[in-house]
């Protein structure tokens, strides 16, 4: 492809991506009809890394992080009213459910959802209600401290080595250690 419709295809891609809800393969696909799901997620894969989808990709992260005023501080904020809700927070003294506008913001904004149903007695005309089932559904206190720990780097899901001295160099003394071995093994059996 000439430069131009590089930089047309590259466009046009990021318009696809966004359009086939972030999925770089059926961006692809959209674009080039007839080709399989692994050929475009190879070929989108190899697009994430042009410096021009790169650029655009990022540009349009932030305009959407403005809009919807997101930020890493906001993110990490509601992260820890998840991992540190205190479920006291949501009952009165009584054990009864507090009112939504007397809970906390912050216990809140662990709340995964609400439901209200109303109970009745009777049928027809008699019929009357005779209570509320309300439920409440919190996020997964696990998940919040597990996201919040990541973030800080508290867990290692990967073994990480450094060493100031050459590869080389540590292979050939592990070999002269192996060999001074076999050196005493033969002195001790002969």
């Amino acid at each position: 492809m000439a430069y131009n419709e590089d930089h047309i295809f590259v466009a046009a891609f990021v318009e696809a991506y966004a359009r086939c809800g972030y999925d770089g393969a059926k961006a692809y696909q959209s674009l080039r009809p007839g080709i399989s799901t692994n050929v475009a997620a190879a070929a989108a894969t190899r697009l994430f890394k042009h410096p021009a989808v790169k650029a655009v990709l990022a540009k349009s992260r932030k305009k959407l992080m403005k809009k919807f005023e997101i930020s890493e501080e906001r993110v990490l904020q509601e992260m820890a009213c998840i991992a540190f809700l205190d479920i006291a927070d949501l009952f009165n003294d009584d054990g009864s459910l507090k009112p939504i506008s007397e809970i906390p913001e912050e216990t809140r904004r662990a709340l995964a959802g609400l439901e209200i149903s109303e109970l009745f007695d009777g049928v027809g005309e008699d019929r009357e209600q005779v209570g509320r089932l309300k439920r409440l559904k919190v996020e997964s206190k696990t998940k919040g401290l597990e996201m919040l720990g990541k973030y800080l780097e508290m867990f290692r899901d990967r073994l990480e080595l450094s060493t100031d001295q050459d590869l080389a160099n540590l292979i050939l003394a592990a070999r002269r250690r192996v060999q001074d071995d076999d050196v005493l093994d033969a002195e001790v059996f002969s």
